[in-house]
């Protein structure tokens, strides 16, 4: 659309950035025509993972995760830096959640059961703070609709973020999807081994990353609205179970 046209250039952007530093993992941009709202990429030859998984097998999923898993951490290698953990500003996000719930603008569901969770992250986040920690520049909206398996390997879609972020983000979101797309995966610690296996150390600490995949759990949680269509009450379901994990998923 016309009023798009700076959110175009951003995208387009991001994503020369994004293939030029990813060769073969992500389309490179042919042209952005502004005039007529057009943004062309070359085209990845095979079909999204989602489009596959109610047809693979419990063993072919878990290969494929794994596959995303060395897809992704090539992705987060390319901007990738070490840090002392900080989370401060993860839980005044959560508190400004109490705050959008009470207000009403941000229903979600459970409140109370959310606000004792949120309480057990706050001693997390005493432990945990200036704990060595990785940071990257992350997808944000990593699903499975955007990865596409190619012969030559997987291909990734739909980049738009700039920001830093914690790689976590992106390994839970990723993660949820899978389970969502495969009910019958209610159990996330065998999807969350294979794409750990891909993946490889996160160069964060096992207390900090427990408090990552809770916190990103959380995050699809508060998401939830008061009349949840099916798929949005799966992710809750899914982040519900990753809530109830009582060790990290992933490796540090």
């Amino acid at each position: 659309a016309p009023a798009e046209g700076a959110r175009a250039r951003a995208q387009a952007e991001r994503q020369r950035a994004v293939a030029a530093a990813l060769p073969g993992g992500a389309p490179e941009v042919l042209f952005l025509d502004e005039a007529r709202g057009v943004l062309a990429m070359d085209y990845a030859d095979g079909p999204v993972l989602s489009a596959l998984w109610p047809v693979l097998s419990g063993r072919e999923r878990l290969a494929r995760l794994e596959e995303a898993g060395r897809w992704l951490a090539a992705f987060h290698g390319t901007t990738a830096r070490s840090h002392p953990f900080r989370p401060k500003g993860q839980i005044a996000w959560l508190h400004r959640l109490f705050d959008w719930h009470a207000e009403g603008t941000r229903a979600f569901p459970e409140v109370e059961a959310f606000r004792s969770d949120v309480a057990g992250m706050e001693i997390m986040a005493r432990e945990v703070r200036g704990t060595p920690a990785r940071r990257a520049v992350t997808h944000r909206d990593l699903h499975l609709s955007n990865i596409v398996a190619t012969q030559g390997g997987l291909v990734g879609l739909d980049f738009e973020n700039a920001k830093e972020d914690e790689p976590l983000r992106d390994l839970v979101w990723l993660l949820i999807d899978a389970m969502v797309l495969a009910p019958e995966d209610d159990d996330p610690a065998p999807l969350a081994a294979a794409l750990a296996r891909g993946y490889g150390p996160t160069g964060t600490t096992p207390e900090a990353l427990l408090f990552l995949q809770r916190l990103f759990a959380l995050g699809i949680w508060a998401a939830t609205p008061a009349a949840p269509s099916r798929r949005q009450a799966a992710r809750y379901l899914a982040a519900r179970r990753i809530m109830a994990v009582k060790d990290k998923l992933f490796a540090p």
